[in-house]
């Protein structure tokens, strides 16, 4: 039998996830139009310096060639850099557990999975790769791939509107994203995984005694800042090879709550985001209740 409290559980973490992603879209629309904000005296000096020390202009449009090429080129040169800092990691910092460098066949599997988003996982990562992997080759990867996901879904629903060949600019786009979504979310999203018990630390892992004699290791790093990109971004791929069955990284029925519903929170933000940007709002209501009912 289907447990009444189990089942009404579910229940409410899709309704405040609809609930949330309704209230999320406006804001995703201003972002990918441009619209002014509160916040561009902050963020524009940051973008537009991002924009000149990487040659691009803010102001140019691109056809679906160039935003898809964009889009690859620039996803392929993170999947270099990723391979090589994972083959080298012996050699880099951040690394005070002394990890060897990632054989290179493995680098490769790991890097075209999660510059993908497939996140296929060969490795138990608390004890293969140093704290530096971790953050900039694993998360990094979590936070571009979820980012190209979300441009190309813009991208295409800029394709719908009658008569528009501007697909918009990805790089522009991608910035906006990062700046403007991804990390303010992670950010909120890191803080509270840590007041629930998860750990973010650059320390070493820690060698104790138990009560009975016997030692144990106690792994931690920088976990809650993967916990929160591994779920805003729809990504697999966790910290320990047990993923959120660890305990530390996933330490309470509410963080797993909280992992459930971020999951779900852009995917279902991005189907009101759609009805909005080709100015048809209700267009949204078949695809949310056809999305949900597959879920």
């Amino acid at each position: 039998m289907i447990d009444p409290l189990q089942a009404l559980t579910v229940i409410l973490i899709l309704v405040v996830t609809i609930l949330l992603g309704w209230r999320l879209a406006p804001y995703l629309t201003k972002v990918f139009s441009r619209a002014p904000s509160r916040i561009d005296r902050i963020l524009n000096p940051v973008e537009n310096w991002i924009y000149k020390i990487c040659g691009v202009d803010p102001n140019g449009g691109m056809g679906w060639k160039q935003y898809f090429l964009a889009g690859l080129l620039l996803n392929i040169v993170m999947m270099v850099i990723g391979f090589f800092m994972l083959i080298l990691q012996g050699n880099l910092p951040l690394n005070p557990m002394g990890f060897a460098g990632v054989k290179p066949d493995l680098a490769f599997n790991t890097v075209a999975s999660f510059v993908t988003n497939t996140n296929l996982q060969h490795y138990n990562g608390e004890i293969t790769l140093s704290y530096l992997s971790q953050i900039s080759v694993i998360q990094w990867l979590q936070f571009t791939s979820a980012m190209t996901g979300l441009c190309m879904g813009i991208a295409f629903i800029r394709g719908l509107v009658v008569g528009s060949k501007d697909m918009g600019n990805f790089y522009v786009d991608f910035t906006r994203a990062l700046t403007r979504i991804f990390l303010p979310l992670c950010i909120i999203a890191s803080i509270i995984f840590l007041a629930l018990g998860v750990p973010q630390t650059l320390n070493g892992y820690t060698t104790i005694k138990t009560i009975e004699g016997a030692t144990q290791t106690i792994l931690v790093g920088p976990v809650a800042s993967l916990d929160a990109i591994m779920q805003i971004g729809t990504n697999g791929g966790g910290y320990y090879g047990a993923n959120a069955a660890y305990p530390f990284m996933n330490p309470s029925p509410i963080s797993n709550i909280l992992m459930i519903s971020l999951m779900l929170l852009l995917p279902t933000a991005l189907i009101f985001v759609f009805g909005q940007m080709i100015g048809k709002k209700r267009e949204y209501r078949p695809l949310l209740w056809r999305a949900y009912i597959l879920f």
